[in-house]
């Protein structure tokens, strides 16, 4: 059982208000609505508008479509997932990897930057993901391959936060690599606490080998029943209301006080709700993703 649910803008709206923003910066000019400046100050017209709002729905129904198609359904275990672009490309990702020994590998990834740069990074990053070696398994492993392929191809500046889990379900062990990501979120039924798992190493494609691999540590997590694990992308924490307040790891953690019994699909719904409530109407800055499950039996 499990929650997998999504919210995106309209395509040719985001669209169509990115060049425009883009071409003011540029020409330090308001432009009519319906044409926007290109080089030398040609307008498109609106037939190009629409072409352009049309062919970045195709590449966002394309990404979408590299997306898992499903939750898991491990017996015992309850996920939940949410995933909202600001932008029709979003440079956020997460993934499900089956293993032919039962465990699940568990993917979360932030790319630098926003719309199509990032969305391309993300591309590469799950073309190579799905393109492992056959005895890259571990956490460890699996991201120094990722990094290894990544460096030599993105320029300076250019990177992606990641998170690799792997789940056993029989042993009820989650092995967490982290490469630059934000800390996994641990709530412990037992003592009704949360627990953060800190980021420990280098974010990928920022540095070769040598250094990414000196840096990089797996920690061993040892799930009880009842214990609920998160993890999520900077658009959820740094969610911002008026006032450029943001939504925080502590506004989140009272939230796992509050819900973290309920089920993955209203615990993601009532997370979602409370930073639609933080942002009083604003717009979402940022792409947004949840990924949680819980340990039931």
């Amino acid at each position: 059982m499990g929650s997998d649910s999504s919210r995106e803008p309209s395509p040719e709206k985001s669209s169509t208000r990115f060049l425009r923003a883009s071409s003011d910066a540029v020409t330090g000019a308001r432009t009519p609505p319906g044409s926007l400046p290109m080089g030398g100050g040609l307008p498109l017209n609106r037939h190009q508008l629409e072409q352009i709002a049309l062919d970045m729905q195709s590449a966002a129904e394309f990404q979408r479509s590299l997306l898992p198609r499903g939750l898991p359904m491990i017996a015992g275990y309850d996920f939940g997932v949410t995933y909202a672009g600001a932008k029709p490309i979003s440079g956020d990702y997460y993934d499900f990897l089956p293993h032919p020994d039962g465990q699940l590998g568990v993917v979360i990834a932030d790319a630098s930057g926003k719309g199509l740069t990032a969305g391309l990074l993300i591309t590469m990053l799950r073309a190579l993901l799905h393109a492992r070696p056959e005895e890259a398994v571990t956490p460890q492993a699996i991201l120094s391959f990722l990094n290894e392929k990544l460096y030599p191809q993105v320029k300076r500046g250019m990177f992606v936060s990641m998170t690799y889990g792997l789940l056993d379900p029989v042993r009820h062990v989650l092995a967490l690599g982290n490469a630059g990501h934000l800390p996994t979120v641990i709530w412990r039924a037992a003592t009704k606490s949360v627990t953060m798992q800190p980021a420990h190493g280098v974010v990928l494609g920022a540095g070769a080998a040598a250094l990414f691999d000196s840096h990089l540590q797996v920690d061993e997590v040892t799930l009880e029943v009842g214990d609920r694990v998160l993890l999520i992308t900077d658009g959820v924490n740094e969610a911002m209301a008026p006032g450029q307040r943001e939504f925080g790891m502590d506004h989140l953690r009272r939230r796992l006080q509050a819900d973290a019994e309920r089920t993955s699909a209203e615990f993601i719904k009532n997370i979602v709700a409370q930073i639609d409530i933080h942002r009083s109407g604003g717009e979402q800055s940022d792409d947004i993703t949840i990924v949680t499950f819980r340990r039931l039996t």
